[in-house]
């Protein structure tokens, strides 16, 4: 993560946990993110040099009349800032330091196709008891996988996929030939 991210993640955070509503605003600032996810034009139209400040202000109070004031004030400062590039990471950082305070960790939940919410949470649930810890994934893509998941946590893999089955047999039998050589 950035500097700048870091910083502006960090001052949300900040004021969040101020107001004590570090989980309520966790969870605003994530479907807030899914739904720029969904509309990345969006984006564009804050950072663009064509409309005027004042009118990219509007827009936010406009598109999202429902969101927190102060969350909606906070992007406001992004964009006056010229800082409307970093908005995904600086809501990532944000996302991070709340997880921190709240004694979650994140991972990485590799898979061919997107995981349905129900079965992510089973997994989140097995991989917290071997944590031992409460966990957060995100699910990513990955089509090499060829089946099954990868849990990628702090250092730690959780290795399910079909490529990685593979690996092993793959070292296991290159290790039984070098004995077998060997000998």
């Amino acid at each position: 993560m950035n500097e700048v991210a870091s910083s502006y993640g960090l001052a949300l955070f900040s004021l969040s946990k101020e107001q004590n509503l570090v989980l309520e605003r966790q969870n605003e600032v994530k479907a807030l993110m899914s739904v720029l996810k969904e509309n990345a034009g969006f984006i564009n139209v804050l950072n663009s040099a064509f409309l005027p400040l004042e009118e990219r202000l509007i827009v936010i109070d406009e598109t999202f009349p429902s969101v927190d004031e102060d969350l909606r004030n906070f992007m406001k400062i992004i964009c006056r800032n010229s800082r409307v590039k970093y908005l995904f990471d600086i809501f990532e950082g944000f996302n991070s330091y709340c997880n921190e305070y709240r004694g979650i960790r994140e991972g990485i939940l590799y898979s061919t196709i997107p995981i349905p919410e129900p079965t992510k949470q089973k997994i989140e649930e097995k991989i917290a008891q071997l944590e031992k810890c409460s966990v957060e994934l995100i699910n990513r893509i990955d089509p090499s996988l060829i089946g099954g998941v990868k849990v990628l946590i702090n250092s730690h893999i959780y290795d399910g996929s079909i490529s990685g089955k593979i690996g092993k047999m793959q070292r296991s039998l290159l290790e039984k030939e070098d004995r077998f050589h060997e000998n």
